[in-house]
């Protein structure tokens, strides 16, 4: 059994010895003077005044107690005396008797009483007892259970641990109390008593304390720490809500011009306009850098809870600079714009060039000073002459370079012609224009040699407005079209139009005027149809077919009687006498114009005369003719609907050939 049990049996027999020695209640006065610092202020004193003086007589109540009956053992133990004192704080409350605070010397007073109860601090002192006995025993029995291997197996070992728990929660009720902390600022941390800071999580903390004063220390990043002593009682306090004092102020700083990125103290903090919630209070250095500016920087002095805003003004490092050139223009190796350029220069020397095709490029040197301004114009480019000597085949002609008429005629030696590439055009009445791309070079004289042949012109007509290529390429608009200055050759025409097949045509042209005509057709478009046929020996008939320039069809014709093989006479009436028919051909169409149609075919027929039977539903057929059936018709379109007329034949080998015609209305699609 443990020390402190011991204890408490000797503290219950002394107390059965001695009677009523707690039979009235103790108290005891004390006063206490506390010396502040320059950091105090009054109501801090008083609450560090109150705090020591309730330790004083919460110490000297515990010495009363060990002076008296209940501690007079000789093996008292400190941990005894310290629980006598715990369970004491939480039964007992301090009454100040007064207190006087001295402003000169910074000292707080302070003079209270407090009273105790033997019986009721007996009566606690018995709970706890009661409760660590039949936790040591429920300890044993666990700890048991663990060594068999069977904890956590039984209901007995669950029974157990639940009743320890219980026995346990009483005890902490017995000396100890939640302590709550309300705190809703991010990154705060409290330290109780000599222990280590920890988080408060989701703005609360909350801890079980034992009774009796306990220093706490609440703190938040950018916030000044608060602390304080809160005393812990059986009764449980309101959760504490502690008001931080901020260490920081609010900024917003602006530039002129903004865009400028802001570095407070060495660190990068954004671009201005930029609002800074949270800077911590004291001296800050402020530095703003924009490019084509010079950087400035500047001190503050942020103090607490303060608002602070502030504008810095810039002091442009650049120059505005025109340049104007015949060219583009290249600064430092880069290209910019041509013929003008406008913008901003760091201070320096520039190296600036302007560039033509087939001249020269001019290269000048400029000087920028930050806030000079300056429009320069720079020289044109020289130009790099070589010449052309154009001739033709004895034909007088007019000469285009680059699609710009020349004052000269051939022949002609043009001498003002800018290295490069160049097209050349010679263009004469009545002759077909010749097109050369010669390359001219520095210096040279390059011949130009053009053959000038007779041309033509053509006038291209159809019957339906059609699109025009010829000799492959596709020629703007549609006819009838008029072409001029043509070469005397064979030339291919190809007329297209949409829903109409295209028209090939090879035209030989000659000198002067040339006319084509074209008639185009639609094109054929595949058509399904769809038709019943009516004949009087087969009321029951249906054709189908598609057809294109050529198709296929399929016929079907019958009278939907039914038929027997054998009947005796007497069911048989001979009087009344109907014919049976059956036909199933197949065969090409063809297409003769945009509306009519004609098909012929072949295919398995029968025909015979059909008796009545009795019962009125079947025929008796004592003979039939098959053999092969042949049919034709014609086909007229008109829009979706159709008509048709047909005409079959039976070839069975009877001597009377059995013949039909029928008539027919159908879809097509």
């Amino acid at each position: 059994m443990r020390p402190f049990v011991m204890i408490i049996l000797c503290f219950l027999l002394l107390f059965a010895a001695t009677g009523n020695t707690f039979a009235r209640e103790k108290i005891i006065v004390k006063d206490y003077t506390y010396q502040a610092s320059e950091d105090d202020s009054r109501n801090a004193a008083r609450e560090k005044a109150v705090t020591q003086l309730k330790k004083q007589l919460l110490r000297e109540t515990g010495e009363y107690l060990h002076s008296e009956q209940v501690l007079s053992f000789s093996n008292s133990t400190q941990e005894y005396t310290e629980r006598i004192q715990s369970v004491t704080a939480g039964i007992v409350k301090m009454e100040i008797l007064e207190e006087e605070w001295n402003s000169e010397k910074l000292t707080f007073y302070i003079k209270a009483k407090m009273t105790v109860d033997p019986d009721e601090v007996r009566k606690r002192l018995f709970e706890v007892q009661k409760a660590e006995e039949e936790n040591a025993k429920l300890r044993q029995a666990i700890e048991y259970l663990q060594k068999q291997n069977i904890a956590g197996t039984t209901g007995e070992y669950r029974r157990l641990v639940r009743e320890y728990q219980q026995n346990t929660d009483l005890l902490n009720s017995l000396s100890q109390q939640y302590f709550e902390v309300e705190c809703s600022l991010a990154g705060a941390t409290i330290k109780i008593d000599d222990e280590e800071f920890v988080p408060v999580t989701n703005g609360k903390f909350q801890k079980r304390l034992s009774f009796g004063s306990h220093k706490y220390v609440i703190e938040a990043p950018l916030y000044y720490p608060v602390e304080g002593y809160v005393e812990i009682t059986r009764e449980k306090q309101p959760p504490l809500r502690p008001a931080l004092k901020p260490m920081f102020g609010g900024l917003k700083i602006h530039s002129a011009p903004n865009g400028a990125v802001v570095f407070i103290d060495g660190v990068e903090r954004g671009v201005t306009p930029l609002v800074i919630p949270q800077l911590r209070s004291g001296n800050h250095t402020i530095a703003i850098r924009k490019d084509m500016y010079l950087p400035a920087t500047e001190m503050l002095a942020m103090t607490d809870g303060a608002s602070m805003e502030k504008t810095i003004r810039l002091i442009p490092n650049f120059a505005h600079i025109t340049l104007r050139a015949d060219g583009d223009i290249y600064i430092n190796d880069k290209k910019e714009e041509t013929t003008s350029w406008s913008g901003r220069l760091l201070p320096g020397i520039y190296k600036v060039e302007v560039k033509k095709p087939s001249h020269r490029t001019t290269i000048k040197n400029i000087e920028v000073k930050a806030q000079e301004d300056q429009t320069i114009r720079l020289d044109a480019p020289t130009p790099i002459y070589g010449s052309l000597d154009i001739s033709t085949n004895d034909i007088k002609a007019d000469i285009y370079i680059d699609g710009l008429k020349r004052k000269e005629t051939t022949p002609a030696v043009v001498s003002d012609i800018l290295i490069g590439t160049h097209r050349i055009k010679l263009v004469a009445p009545g002759y077909a224009d010749d097109q050369q791309t010669v390359k001219v070079e520095e210096g040279q004289v390059r011949k130009v040699i053009g053959y000038l042949e007779k041309s033509a012109t053509l006038r291209i007509d159809a019957n339906v407005s059609a699109a025009v290529s010829i000799d492959g390429r596709s020629l703007k608009g549609t006819t009838p079209q008029t072409l001029s200055d043509l070469p005397v050759k064979r030339t291919k025409l190809v007329l297209t139009r949409t829903g109409y097949r295209p028209l090939e045509k090879t035209v030989r042209l000659k000198a002067g005027d040339n006319y084509v005509y074209g008639k185009l057709k639609k094109e054929l478009r595949r058509r399904w149809f769809v038709d019943y046929a009516y004949s009087k020996a087969a009321p029951l008939g249906f054709n189908i077919g598609y057809c294109k320039r050529w198709g296929l069809y399929l016929g079907f014709k019958t009278n939907n009687k039914h038929i027997v093989k054998e009947a005796s006479s007497e069911t048989v009436d001979f009087n009344n006498k109907e014919y049976y028919r059956l036909s199933m051909t197949t065969g090409p169409m063809l297409r003769l114009c945009n509306w009519c149609y004609l098909y012929c075919g072949a295919g398995y027929g029968i025909y015979g005369a059909a008796y009545q039977m009795g019962n009125q539903k079947d025929y008796y057929c004592p003979e039939f003719q098959k053999g092969l059936d042949v049919e034709g018709g014609m086909k007229i379109r008109l829009s979706f609907l159709s008509l048709s007329v047909g005409y079959n034949t039976l070839f069975s080998g009877n001597p009377q050939q059995f013949r039909d015609v029928n008539v027919g209305v159908g879809l097509n699609f």
